[in-house]
């Protein structure tokens, strides 16, 4: 992580304490004086913008956990019409620019992914999720 311009220390908690933390504004003592969570969120659903990043989901209110803000409106689609659709969803993509641009969250991944090492082994494919599928491996 120091190679990426990451100085990290670590605060291990149980699960619970984490998300008590989380719901928690950032200089509660329930945050153990910390400046980042990591925890496994999904930002995917439009409504999810609104709830991390909106300058009125601040924790603990909501789960704005950084207090981050921008100058740029963040507010989200609510209505359902043919032309909102299509409204909201051009707004997404700028939405999801500005996030990328401004970095409010970092993403690191670390590649643990299960390899086949021998040419034996047929029908391997990595997963794209989560969850390795072995049913399909085989060995000649």
């Amino acid at each position: 992580m120091k190679l990426g311009g990451f100085d990290l220390d670590f605060e291990v908690v149980e699960w619970g304490a984490m998300l008590l933390g989380y719901r928690s504004a950032p200089d509660a003592p329930t945050s153990k004086g910390v400046d980042v969570l990591n925890i496994s969120l999904s930002y995917t659903d439009p409504s999810s913008m609104f709830r991390y990043w909106h300058s009125s989901s601040y924790s603990p209110t909501n789960q704005n956990w950084g207090h981050w803000s921008t100058p740029h409106p963040m507010a989200c689609c609510s209505r359902r019409s043919k032309l909102s659709i299509l409204r909201c969803a051009t707004g997404y993509w700028q939405k999801r620019a500005l996030v990328v641009d401004e970095a409010p969250w970092v993403w690191i991944a670390r590649d643990l992914d299960r390899r086949a090492m021998s040419a034996k082994v047929k029908g391997f494919h990595p997963a794209q999720s989560w969850s390795q599928d072995f049913t399909s491996i085989s060995m000649d």
